[in-house]
């Protein structure tokens, strides 16, 4: 759904990655379990990822980034994620941030798939907090 302010995608359960496909240039066939939103709700500032990674996998690569800066969101499953040689253990509610040049990679420990989230923004584009941008309607809330 879409009006003048807003755009929206229902991916019909997160817990259905497997039928999201992404095109990597590194792997000759799609990736399953990961999708992008960016493009489809027209996202200006940040790309946000939503991915699942099957039971004991791994990401099959470290990277870093030019310009922009992560922030993982883990909110199933267990796992391990390295940074700069660190291993942090991975959880359900895990948050981490990274810089664009802290060299990372994760994998999957659990019996179970690991779900999480990655917003990435620029680091050239300061944003200021959510209390000093946003402006509070004195209008009564009637759904």
């Amino acid at each position: 759904m879409e009006g003048k302010n807003f755009k929206s995608v229902n991916l019909e359960g997160m817990k259905n990655l497997e039928s999201q496909e992404i095109n990597h240039p590194l792997f000759k066939n799609p990736l399953c379990g990961h999708v992008f939103l960016k493009e489809s709700l027209n996202i200006k500032g940040s790309e946000i990822g939503i991915h699942r990674l099957e039971a004991h996998q791994s990401m099959p690569y470290y990277h870093v980034h030019q310009k922009h800066e992560e922030t993982y969101i883990f909110y199933s499953g267990r796992g391990e994620f390295k940074i700069d040689g660190k291993i942090i253990p991975i959880r359900e509610g895990t948050i981490i941030h990274v810089e664009p040049k802290g060299v990372r990679t994760w994998r999957n420990t659990g019996e179970e798939s690991l779900f999480y989230i990655c917003v990435q923004s620029s680091v050239e584009h300061e944003i200021m907090s959510d209390m000093k941008d946003g402006k509070a309607f004195s209008k009564e809330v009637v759904w």
